[in-house]
Formats: C-alpha cells, structure tokens, sequence
C-alpha cells in the first residue's frame, strides 16, 4: 500500500509481525491511546500511561494442507503454458501467485510476484516435506507450500486497567500520538537463538491485534517503510556502526523487505516478521541519530538487478567466504548473490577457495585468513567485540546429549551416533546436506538452517563445521567436537565484514557493491 505524507510525498506502507504465538500481551502509551475494533464502531480513549491487556478467546488455528513446489517462474504467461505440460504428466499440478505488486501515479513502483507450479495436495506438512527433500537434490525449487483450508477463529478482548472486558472483535488497532509509540511488555527478541530474551518494546505507527494463524495472539506494527528501516539497521547492528554501513545496511534491508513481501508469510496478514527469520525490528528503543540520517540519505533506494529488486539478504559474519543463494535457499541461482571471498583480494583465499573437499573444509576453518570480518585486528571497534566468538568457534557435546538433541528436533531418533557425514557443502564450506547416521538409522538434514536447528538446542553458529569424536574403550563415541567458521547463512551482505570496510573508509555503494555483484542502486519514489 502507498500513501501521502503530511508533506504529500508518496510513502510505501509497511505491516510487521511484531507478537507471534503469545496467549497475552499488556500495552500501553506515554500520552494516552485510542482503541478500535473491527469495525471501527467503537472508539476507547486510553489514559496516559495506564496498561491495558489484549488476550484471544476461544482461538483456534487455521488448517492447512501442503503442496510441493516443482518449478518457480517470474512470467506469468510462461507460468501457464508450463503449466499445461506439467498437468499432462501430473493431473495434480496447480499454480499459485506469491508477492505483490506496488502502483503509483499509474506507474509500476515494485512487482515481486512469482508463479510457482505445485504438486498435490498432501494433508500433513511431513509427508509434503518428505516428497521436496527428494526432489531437492536434483530439482533447485522444490519446496513445501502450504494452502489455508480453514481460516483461525476466535476475538480479541481487551481489558481495561481495572480488568473489564471491552469484548472488541476479531481486528483491535490501537493508535497513539505519542512520538515514541505504543508500548508492548515482555516482546520476545532472537526467538530460538541463543540470546533469546524478553524486552519492553514501543512502535510507532498503528498496532493491530488479531487472531493468528496458530489461533493465538497475534500484532502486527502497520507503519511507513521508512521509518521502520529506522529501526531496523541498528536492530540489526550497532547504531555507533559508521554511517556508510548504516546506508548500506538500510538500503539491503528496503529491498529485502520489497524483494520478499508477499511471499515470505504468504498466508499471513502480514509483510515480513520482526525476527531473524525476515529482518530484526525492535521499534523505537534501537533507533539512533546515526539510523535516521542512513534512512533519510538513501531515501527510497534499492539495489536492482535484471530491472528486479533484489531480494538483497545478509546475515552477521561469513566467516571469509561468502555463500551463493543456491547453498542456503530452494531456488534457482541468483546473478547478484554469489559466492566470493570477503577480503581486498580474492588471494585471501586462494588456498582453500572454492571450497569443494572434506580436506579444504578443515584446513579453512583451523586456519584464520585475512578477511574483512576476521575481528583479531587492531581497528576493531569495542562494540563489535562480539565477533570474536563467531568468526571461528567451538561447541562440543557428549555423545548422548546431542542424540537427545536431535530426536527432540527432527522427531527421530538414530540410535547410537555414529557419524555426522557432509554429503554437500557450497563454496563458503557450509554444509547444505548432512547425513546423521546411528546404529539404528539414517537422517539427511536438507539445507543449513534445518541442519543448524538440529544439531543445537537452538540453533548452531553456522553450518560451516567439521566434526570430531572423542571414543571410549568400547570404541563408541562419547564426545563430539565441531569446530566452525561464522555466524549465520553468509549470502549476501556479511555484516561485520561491512561494518569494516566503512571504518577502513569505504562508501555505502561501494559495500553493496561487494556483496551483491552486478546489481545497481536505484531510487524507487
């Protein structure tokens, strides 16, 4: 959607999960609120700073079933002719339409949409997830896409500070004048990582409270895209970060989020979450004055590629190398995310690069090559100290500790671990299938973030590892060691190797353009 500022200047509005899967949450504002339901029959101004709580009733979730994704197109008369093939094979095949498409002044501000051929249906996301991994290795766009066969039910209460039940609706939107926002207590932050912790987080712009799609509490942050990239490039990093990487962390982060809109939470109310999974937004309290003038400097600018805005992802430290697409995502490979060595030189890594043995993956993560994000360097500014942990790291579990992990994550257990076996890794050296086998079986994990969520109560570093096993007397293994290079995916734009190359003096279109080849800035407004 796009409206008018005061100013009259066209501004792209965005809708931000905020609050997922919650049984309650409290709100308030600094200067007072007004509450209206869905049908905007009923107005409740709210006292300055008194909280309110938001709770579902009688929510039940949405029903689903499960597609499998065989090819994924961009034309849309392409889309139906191939269409017409695959139902001669497969009487099953459907099409669906994903993404979105932006009009201004009769002109085309941003199309995103793809067509993707499915096959199916399937009535549980297992057995859809079965049939894409055995696609997946021969065919780069298998992947399970969901249907809504029932939608979520249930309303929105809100109580009151003396706990009366205003009863508002299935839709509640609450809006403040107060400039830093409405107030939300105890919002999850870095769900299912390692840091995950609970903040008292304010947003700007309209909160809307509604049924999700897992029948529970559900907020979604509607405001223009601009002043949420505010927030965004120093959610994501340091607000002290040097401004040309904050121009070039914004200007990633815009065309992420219009790159992906519309197809990340495709059956959902809105654009993107506010977690790792989409990008991090933590509202007001992250901003800085560094944020805003990052956003108001590349005003409206994303990097393009083939006359599309790219889907231009990062992730915190590549560990050295970065990732093409293809390694971490389902898709076809992309022209602008390939994989290339994060240093001035791609000499850095000449030894081991691309890496494409067990024997160049090891010798990689013992050593510490010169790279923009190796953080033992004495320009390092204090508050990335961080990185020193995730460039290269170890974690090491007993035997029996990690066996209970990965049943817990992947619903099966192995028996007795016998071996993590790498059956694929992409030229950063990430595993993209791995074979867990036990005296009782064998597990593939497809695709680094599923093999990084199995082998972790949360989530590992990176799949950039090798492993080791101390073993007892009986020859069994009763310790594993990983030892692993980075933190995150490594496609796309690595963070602190960003964040570098502005303190060593490196303009914002400069940065962009190591990280994302080939593509061009370009003012969408």
């Amino acid at each position: 959607m796009i409206i008018q500022d005061r100013n009259g200047r066209p501004q792209i509005v965005v809708r931000i999960a905020v609050v997922e899967g919650e049984e309650q949450v409290s709100f308030s504002a600094g200067s007072g609120f007004t509450v209206e339901d869905d049908c905007h029959s009923k107005t409740t101004p709210g006292q300055p700073g008194s909280a309110w709580t938001v709770r579902i009733e009688g929510g039940k979730p949405a029903r689903f079933k499960y597609w499998v994704r065989t090819d994924q197109l961009r034309d849309a008369e392409g889309a139906r002719r191939l269409l017409k093939t695959r139902r001669a094979e497969d009487s099953g095949s459907r099409l669906f339409e994903a993404g979105q498409r932006l009009m201004h002044d009769d002109t085309v501000v941003m199309d995103n949409r793809e067509y993707w051929i499915c096959t199916g249906p399937h009535e549980t996301e297992e057995e859809a997830a079965r049939l894409a991994g055995e696609l997946s290795e021969s065919n780069p766009a298998a992947l399970v896409v969901p249907e809504m066969a029932g939608v979520p039910h249930g309303h929105v209460e809100v109580l009151d500070p003396e706990g009366v039940n205003l009863c508002l609706g299935r839709r509640v939107r609450v809006q403040t004048g107060d400039p830093d926002g409405v107030i939300l207590q105890g919002i999850p932050v870095g769900r299912d990582f390692h840091w995950e912790h609970r903040e008292r987080l304010s947003f700007r712009g309209t909160i809307e409270f509604l049924v999700g799609n897992d029948g529970n509490l559900l907020a979604v942050n509607e405001l223009p895209v601009e002043e949420y990239l505010v927030s965004v490039n120093s959610s994501e990093m340091d607000a002290r970060s040097p401004l040309e990487f904050l121009k070039a962390q914004t200007v990633a982060a815009r065309a992420t989020i219009l790159s992906t809109a519309g197809k990340h939470h495709r059956l959902e109310p809105f654009d993107l979450c506010n977690g790792d999974h989409c990008q991090c937004y933590y509202g007001v309290v992250r901003e800085g004055q560094a944020s805003r003038q990052a956003v108001e400097e590349t005003s409206n600018e994303v990097l393009v590629s083939g006359g599309q805005v790219c889907d231009a992802r990062y992730s915190k430290v590549c560990g050295g190398i970065m990732e093409a697409n293809e390694h971490v995502w389902p898709g076809e490979p992309i022209d602008y995310m390939r994989s290339g060595v994060d240093a001035p030189s791609a000499e850095a890594a000449a030894p081991w690069y691309p890496i494409d043995s067990e024997e160049k993956a090891r010798s990689w993560i013992e050593a510490r090559p010169e790279a923009y994000c190796n953080p033992d360097v004495d320009d390092l500014p204090d508050y990335m100290a961080y990185a020193l942990k995730y460039f290269r790291w170890r974690t090491t579990y007993r035997r029996e500790e990690l066996e209970g992990i990965i049943e817990k994550k992947s619903g099966r257990g192995v028996g007795t671990l016998r071996e993590l076996r790498p059956l694929a890794r992409g030229h950063s050296g990430r595993i993209s299938r791995l074979a867990v086998v036990g005296s009782e079986g064998m597990i593939i994990l497809e695709k680094e973030l599923k093999i990084r969520r199995v082998l972790s109560p949360s989530h590992l570093y990176s799949s950039c590892f090798v492993a080791d096993y101390d073993r007892g007397e009986d020859g069994e293994i009763s310790e594993v060691l990983l030892t692993g290079a980075g933190w995150g995916h490594g496609a796309g734009l690595c963070q602190v190797g960003a964040a570098m190359m502005a303190v060593r003096g490196r303009t914002y279109d400069q940065i962009l353009a190591h990280y994302y080849l080939g593509s061009e800035l370009k003012r969408i407004l």
